[in-house]
């Protein structure tokens, strides 16, 4: 569990030999293409290592993506890229305002399950007391749980058109990866973070029974120092506080932090400086929801504290990407839908609290 916990298992059934030159030089735009037309003369190389993947495929007309790849373009953000034209300036290339996070990075990641997985935990410990000379000493016994991931189906339908994937530029390929790649990771970020736990959706942080929580008024308040020390004391009540944990919040809740003093009848000292609070470390996020309610109380933010290696990520496989070259085929656009296995779970709800009612 001490591996688990701070090690991804970093290897899946869809992995293959690719050094980083041929990471580089595999073209997701490419194999789309080649996909949709059955041509695969532009397309060699690409057609070499999805030959090795294909058996992993479940669904018809559909490519998986080796798990290197998917690990550098759908796990993590991408850059920017250039559109197609006569004449046009890629390197002024105005970009999608995706929304921002550093909590994908920091998650314990379990990749290329093939099974539903189930972590033995311990819930109870065993006991021990001071006990006179002759007297029967009173059994004890620990306790334990498990924590159960199980595949569920993230999908994301996107479209490019022929001549993008045909004519663009060399870097036309940061648009398809970006495209593809950063939707399904925001929605993972998200899903950690408040995923209602409700349908296929899995429970995020947000949304699990039994991590702790710190109020801060009848219709929601502005934050303070010392309610975010409280946070911090809900969690190490529990012994779960961690060198590692940090506070998780949105960019309009940072902001009113770092404007706001430690004590009020003072400006000298705001209550967020650096890039820490009360020496913990400040991620910031969007997809911490600013859009909460209490009493009367609208446009609420939540606070996050505690130790994200205790949140789960884990996937089954590798993402496919299903391609669909007829159903626009008189718009000239190709159709492709992505589908990833997926689960997130909690290791321990007491490595987490959070404020759900914060006016910012």
């Amino acid at each position: 569990m001490d591996a688990v916990k701070t090690e991804p298992l970093g290897w899946s059934p869809a992995d293959v030999s690719l050094n980083q030159r041929e990471m580089e030089t595999f073209s997701i735009a490419k194999a789309i293409m080649a996909k949709a037309d059955g041509n695969w003369s532009d397309a060699g190389f690409e057609r070499e290592v999805l030959q090795d993947t294909q058996r992993y495929a479940k669904r018809q007309n559909s490519i998986v993506i080796p798990h290197q790849l998917m690990q550098r373009d759908i796990l993590k953000s991408g850059t920017g890229a250039n559109l197609v034209g006569t004449k046009h300036h890629d390197d002024r290339f105005i970009d999608y305002l995706y929304k921002k996070s550093d909590v994908m990075d920091r998650v314990t990641s379990l990749t290329g399950l093939t099974q539903d997985a189930a972590i033995p935990r311990l819930t109870g410990t065993s006991s021990a007391a001071f006990y006179s000379e002759g007297s029967q000493v009173s059994e004890s016994t620990p306790t334990c749980d498990q924590v159960t991931l199980s595949a569920k189906t993230l999908a994301s339908h996107v479209e490019f058109s022929r001549k993008v994937l045909v004519q663009g530029l060399p870097n036309v390929e940061q648009i398809v990866r970006s495209d593809i790649g950063r939707i399904m990771a925001e929605k993972i970020d998200a899903t950690i973070i408040n995923g209602s736990g409700t349908g296929q959706e899995p429970e995020g942080i947000l949304n699990t029974t039994g991590i702790g929580s710190v109020a801060l008024g009848t219709n929601g308040a502005a934050p303070s120092y010392s309610k975010l020390i409280d946070l911090i004391a809900e969690v190490a009540n529990d012994d779960a506080d961690e060198q590692s944990n940090v506070f998780i919040m949105n960019p309009a809740t940072e902001a009113f932090l770092r404007k706001t003093p430690k004590v009020s009848s003072t400006d000298s000292v705001m209550i967020h400086e650096g890039n820490s609070i009360a020496g913990r470390q400040v991620v910031v996020s969007s997809n911490i929801p600013s859009n909460l309610t209490k009493g009367t109380g609208t446009g609420l933010s939540a606070i996050i504290y505690g130790n994200l290696k205790d949140a789960i990520y884990a996937n089954w496989g590798s993402l496919e990407l299903t391609v669909d070259p007829y159903s626009k085929l008189d718009y000239g656009i190709v159709r492709v839908v992505a589908f990833l296995e997926m689960d997130t779970a909690i290791r321990h709800a007491e490595s987490f609290a959070a404020i759900k009612d914060a006016n910012v």
